[in-house]
C-alpha cells in the first residue's frame, strides 16, 4: 500500500454457481449455474469445437480397456486469495483444512461416506486424484502455493476478479473473494468452455471465502463445495444435466451410473428420492448434486473426470505430467522454506497530530518468526507487534517500514507517503477557488487514492478543461467495474467564515454506452472536519446524469469550454466557522466507461450552480457562458420598475467593475459585458435592488 503527498497517491489497500438462499432443513443449499457462464461461449466456433471434441474423446477414453492402468494423478494448485485486508483474506490454516478435505473427497476417504445409502455403496468412486499446493510459482521461487492480492475486485467476485492467474496448463487456479455477483458463492469453467482467446487467463474456479474448508470462515455445511466446483472443471454436469435449475424437469448428465433425476436442494428421504423413474432412487448424495448431504462421486463420473485429465483440451493432461510436477515443485524437489512476502495495512491512513493509527501485520508464503515495525515522527518509534498502534506527532506524510523474519532470512517493505498526519487548522484560509492551472499547486494540496493502484484514477490534465488550461480528469477510458478512485481537497480553514457557505464545482464525462439505463457509474462526495479522519457523505451523482454533459463517444473523450458542464452546489453551512474542512470526490465506474473532469472549483457564500452556454438565474441571464472573448451580453428582467446596481466581483466579494447603476425599468434591458484584461477564473455578477439580490456566476475562459 503506497501513499503519496502528490496528485499520483495511491493508496493499494486493498459459474456453476453456488447461492446462499435459505430452504428446506438446511442453512444454505449449493446453486450452482454453471451453464449461466459456460453456455454463452459455446456462440465460439472455438469453444463448440473443442467441447464437441472433448466429448468424443471421452466416450472413446472411457472405451479404451487402457483408461484405467494409471492409479493416481497428482494436480499442482494455487489459491490466489483476492482481498482487502478483511476476514476474506482468510488464513493459511483454512486453505490448509480445504485440502485435506479435496484429497479425502476424491480419493472417497471423507468421513461421511459411511451414510452413503445401500444403492450406491458399490458405484462410490476413488478417483484417485490427489491436489497438492505449488511449491514454485511460474517464476520458479519459492511459494507455499497461497498468493495474496489486495484488490477491491474482491467485491465484484466475476471474471474480473481473477487476477495474477498462473499458468492453467501447469496450475489449477483457484480465486477466493468476498463477494461475488447477484449472491452467487462460486463458478467454474467446462474444460472446452475456455477455448477462446483469453480463456486460458480465467480458466480454474473462483469462490467465496466462506465456502473454502469446514473452518475459520467457513462451516461443515460448505465444506464440499469446491469439490463440486472443481467437478465441473473436469467436465462434469449436475445430475440432472445442464441447467441451473434443480427440482423442475428430469434430465440426465451424460453419466451412465447416475440415475435420471431433477436434482435436490434437500435431502430427502431415500425412499421418497425415486421421482423420475418408478421404483429408481436418486444420486441425491452425489457431489455434483445441491442436496448439502453430498459425499460422493460415482465410477462413470470418475471416468468422465480422468477422461478431461488426458485430454489435450485446455492442457488438462499437463498438469499431472512427471515434468510439470517438478516445474510446480509438487515432486518434492522444491525448497521446505520459502522467503517470507511483507504486506500491511492500517485502519486509518488520514489522522490528525495526535492521533494514533493501528497497523497490521499481513506478510504471507510463510510463518513469520519475528518482525520490525519503523515509524517516521510517531510514538512509539518502533515496535516488534503484531499489530502495534502508534501516536503521529508532526503534520505531513509518514513513511512505514516493516522487516519480517523466518529461517530462511529478513525481508522488508517500506512504504513512503504512507499515513497522512494532518494540522490543527488548514493550510487554504477563507474563500477559495481552483481552476487547477498550476501544477505544482495541485500535486502539493490535491491528493489521490487509487486503491488498486493502475492507471485509472484522478490526474490533472491539458487536454481538457472549463476554464484556463487545465481541469481535474478521472482517468475513465476502458476503466474496470468494481474499481473506485478518490480526489481529496485541500484542507481548508473555515474559521473565519459564517453562513452561507457553499462548495460549488462544474463535471463533465461521457460513456461508450448508448443506453443510459445501461450506465451505472457513481460519483459520491464527502466531507470531513477531522483531517480525513471520517468523512460524511453529502451528495451522490448516479447513472446516465454524470455523462449528460459529454453523453455518447466511442473514443476518448475530451471536454472543451463550449461543452454542456453541469454544476453542483454542496451547502457547507454547518462547516462555517471550523477550522479542518475537506471535500472527498469518489468515483465508481460503471462499464463503458469514458473519461470524467473536474472544474472551475470554488468555496464562496453564494450556490452557483448553473447551466451553460447560457446562465439564468432569477431573471438574470447572461450569454455565453463560458464567456467568449472576454465579452457577454447580459439580460435582466424586472417585474417592476425600480433602482438597483449591477456589479461585477471576484469570487472573494470584491467589486471589480460597475455595469449599471441607476433604474430598471419593468421589462428586459440587456448590457454589454467586458472581462477583458481580467485573468482566467471564476466570476459573479451581483443585481441588487429593493426586490432582492440575484448572483450569477460568470466563467472567463
Amino acid at each position: 500500500m503506497v501513499m503519496k503527498n502528490k496528485l499520483t497517491y495511491a493508496l493499494l489497500m486493498l459459474f456453476s454457481l453456488l447461492s446462499s438462499t435459505l430452504v428446506a432443513q438446511t442453512d444454505q443449499y449449493l446453486h450452482c449455474g454453471n451453464p449461466a457462464i459456460t453456455d454463452p461461449h459455446l456462440t465460439d466456433p472455438e469453444v463448440k469445437k473443442a467441447t464437441d471434441q472433448l466429448e468424443l474423446f471421452t466416450k472413446e477414453w472411457i472405451a479404451s480397456p487402457q483408461h484405467h492402468q494409471r492409479q493416481q494423478y497428482i494436480i499442482p494448485m494455487v489459491f490466489h486469495i483476492v482481498h482487502e485486508y478483511g476476514v476474506e483474506n482468510i488464513s493459511d490454516a483454512q486453505v490448509l483444512d480445504e485440502m485435506a478435505i479435496l484429497n479425502k473427497d476424491y480419493n472417497l476417504a471423507n468421513s461421511d461416506t459411511a451414510n452413503i445409502i445401500p444403492e450406491f455403496k458399490n458405484i462410490a468412486a476413488n478417483i484417485g486424484i490427489t491436489f497438492k499446493l505449488a511449491q514454485l510459482d511460474p517464476q520458479g521461487r519459492c511459494t507455499n502455493g497461497i498468493d495474496r492480492i489486495p484488490s477491491l475486485q474482491t467485491n465484484v467476485g466475476t471474471d474480473l476478479s481473477k487476477l495474477n492467474d498462473w499458468p492453467h496448463d501447469r496450475y489449477l487456479n483457484v480465486w477466493v473473494v468476498k463477494t461475488m455477483a447477484n449472491g452467487i458463492a462460486g463458478y467454474a469453467y467446462y474444460p472446452g468452455s475456455v477455448m477462446f482467446p483469453g480463456g486460458d487467463k480465467i480458466d480454474g474456479v473462483i469462490i467465496l471465502q466462506d465456502y473454502i474448508g469446514s473452518s475459520g470462515t467457513s462451516q461443515p455445511l460448505h465444506e464440499h463445495a469446491l469439490s463440486h466446483e472443481i467437478g465441473h472443471w473436469l467436465n462434469l454436469e449436475h445430475p440432472w444435466g445442464n441447467t441451473n435449475a434443480p427440482g423442475v424437469a428430469c434430465g440426465d448428465d451424460n453419466v451412465s451410473d447416475t440415475p435420471y433425476t431433477k436434482g435436490w436442494d434437500h435431502c430427502p428421504n431415500p425412499g421418497a428420492a425415486a421421482i423420475c423413474v418408478p421404483g429408481v432412487i436418486e444420486n441425491y448424495q452425489n457431489f455434483m448434486d445441491y442436496s448439502y448431504c453430498s459425499c460422493m462421486f460415482t465410477q462413470g463420473q470418475k471416468d468422465r473426470m480422468l477422461a478431461a485429465l488426458n485430454s489435450t483440451i485446455s492442457g488438462r493432461i499437463n498438469l499431472w505430467s512427471d515434468a510439470n510436477l517438478a516445474l510446480t515443485g509438487v515432486d518434492g524437489s522444491s525448497p521446505a522454506l520459502c522467503q517470507l512476502i511483507p504486506d500491511f495495512n492500517a485502519n486509518h491512513y488520514f489522522v490528525c497530530a495526535g492521533g494514533s493509527v493501528t497497523f497490521f501485520d499481513h506478510s504471507y508464503n510463510g510463518i513469520v518468526s519475528s518482525r520490525q515495525w519503523t515509524f517516521s515522527n510517531a510514538t512509539p518509534a518502533t515496535s516488534t507487534a503484531a499489530n502495534p498502534t502508534v501516536t503521529f506527532n508532526s503534520p505531513g506524510w509518514q513513511t512505514i517500514t516493516l522487516a519480517v523474519t523466518n529461517a530462511s532470512g529478513t525481508v522488508s517493505l517500506t512504504r513512503q507517503s504512507y499515513i497522512s498526519v494532518g494540522a490543527g487548522t488548514g493550510s487554504v484560509i477563507g474563500l477559495s477557488e481552483e481552476t487547477f492551472e498550476d501544477a505544482t499547486e495541485v500535486s502539493d494540496n490535491w491528493t489521490t487514492v487509487n486503491y488498486d493502484n493502475d492507471a485509472h484514477t484522478w490526474k490533472r490534465t491539458t487536454d481538457a478543461w472549463l476554464s484556463g488550461q487545465a481541469s481535474m480528469m478521472y482517468d475513465n477510458f476502458d476503466n474496470t467495474f468494481g474499481e473506485k478512485d478518490d480526489l481529496i481537497s485541500p484542507s481548508y480553514n473555515l474559521s473565519g467564515l459564517s453562513a452561507p457557505l457553499f462548495y460549488n464545482f462544474r463535471y463533465i464525462g461521457s460513456s461508450q454506452l448508448f443506453q443510459s439505463a445501461d450506465i451505472k457509474d457513481a460519483l459520491r462526495i464527502y466531507v470531513s472536519n477531522n483531517c480525513g479522519l471520517t468523512w460524511s457523505l453529502v451528495k451522490t451523482i448516479v447513472g446516465a446524469p454524470l455523462v449528460n454533459g459529454g453523453g455518447y463517444h466511442a473514443g476518448y473523450f475530451y471536454a472543451r469550454p463550449w461543452d454542456n458542464w453541469t454544476g453542483v452546489s454542496i451547502p457547507l453551512t454547518a462547516y462555517a466557522g471550523q477550522a479542518n474542512v475537506r471535500v472527498k470526490f469518489e468515483y465508481t465506474p460503471g462499464s463503458g466507461t469514458n473519461h470524467f473532469y473536474l472544474d472551475n472549483m470554488n468555496l464562496g457564500p453564494f450556490a452557483t450552480d448553473v447551466t451553460s452556454p447560457a446562465a439564468a438565474q432569477n431573471g438574470l441571464t447572461v450569454y455565453p457562458n463560458p464567456l467568449q472573448g472576454g465579452m457577454a451580453t447580459v439580460s435582466v428582467q424586472m417585474d417592476q420598475t425600480m433602482t438597483g446596481t449591477l456589479l461585477l466581483e471576484d469570487i472573494t466579494g470584491r467589486q471589480l467593475q460597475s455595469v449599471f447603476q441607476g433604474t430598471l425599468m419593468a421589462g428586459v434591458q440587456q448590457f454589454n459585458l467586458s472581462l477583458n484584461g481580467l485573468p482566467s477564473g471564476i466570476y459573479f455578477l451581483h443585481l441588487r435592488t429593493a426586490g432582492g439580490n440575484r448572483v450569477i456566476k460568470l466563467i472567463q475562459p
